[in-house]
């Protein structure tokens, strides 16, 4: 089990997360140069949760492999999972700004999270 009571995925069979994809839509949020419309902020809310829910079970099975031998690196990574899985319960926001507070929160612990991804596993790109 990972630390948050879910279980963890130790199956080298699955498929690794697309990092670059995750990236690429925490990247559309963090770096808008107008504000989305309602119906774009609402895909892009569910787009960063439904990466956010692929990429925190991930990071805790890399961190999880590592975090035997205390690497500050891996408990860096467990810390930044749970507080992804703590910004997974807040709810939807009615007002656009609120929602576009609330996409921006989502965007910058997924892109932590990817941060954390690639320094536990520099080869998880390449395959």
């Amino acid at each position: 089990m990972a630390p948050t009571g879910m279980p963890v995925l130790l199956d080298e069979e699955h498929d690794p997360a697309d990092v670059e994809t995750m990236r690429v839509t925490s990247r559309l949020v963090l770096e808008l140069a107008r504000p989305p419309s309602t119906g774009e902020l609402a895909l892009l809310v569910a787009q960063l949760r439904g990466h956010l829910r692929v990429m925190v079970p991930e990071v805790e099975t890399i961190a999880a492999r590592q975090s035997q031998s205390s690497d500050l690196a891996a408990c860096l990574a467990l810390a930044c999972a749970r507080e992804a899985r703590r910004k997974l319960t807040i709810p939807e926001r009615t007002s656009p700004a609120g929602q576009l507070a609330l996409a921006l929160r989502l965007a910058r612990i997924l892109d932590a999270l990817c941060n954390h991804y690639d320094a536990l596993d520099p080869d998880a790109g390449k395959r």
